[in-house]
């Protein structure tokens, strides 16, 4: 766990382990004394977010293809899968599960034109990018 404590003059970051308690009103607190002066800061987990190794294949592609990311644990998280196109508009959205990213996830962008498409990931502490390239078949 790590918090940032933040006050009007300083902002100190400071690396604790299992020290947070929970208060009555059910807020999770961490407490620092320091020379003997007592100071209460929310705790904030930090989570760390797992950047996706993702390959794509066949890329450029004529519409059907698959996506597969290398994945050893949590696979039971949820992820939302999007495409763009080059405006910046949801061509594809979807969700799977990590464990369909290792698997290999069938995307399939026949209907979308030619161009290029940015697929990006996002989901329980994971998140990854790619571009596709879309020929005509």
């Amino acid at each position: 766990h790590s918090s940032n404590l933040i006050g009007s003059f300083f902002s100190y970051p400071l690396r604790f382990n299992n020290s947070c308690i929970t208060i009555q009103s059910g807020l999770v607190v961490f407490n620092l004394i320091k020379s003997g002066v007592s100071f209460t800061f929310p705790c904030v987990e930090t989570k760390e977010n797992i950047k996706l190794q993702l390959v794509v294949y066949p890329n450029p592609t004529s519409g059907d293809l698959v996506l597969k990311a290398t994945l050893y644990n949590n696979l039971q998280r949820n992820c939302s899968v999007k495409i763009f196109d080059e405006l910046g508009r949801i061509v594809q959205n979807r969700t799977c599960t990590l464990f369909d990213l290792q698997q290999g996830l069938k995307l399939n962008l026949r209907f979308a034109s030619s161009g290029t498409y940015f697929l990006i990931i996002n989901g329980e502490g994971v998140s990854g990018f790619t571009r596709i390239i879309k020929v005509t078949e």
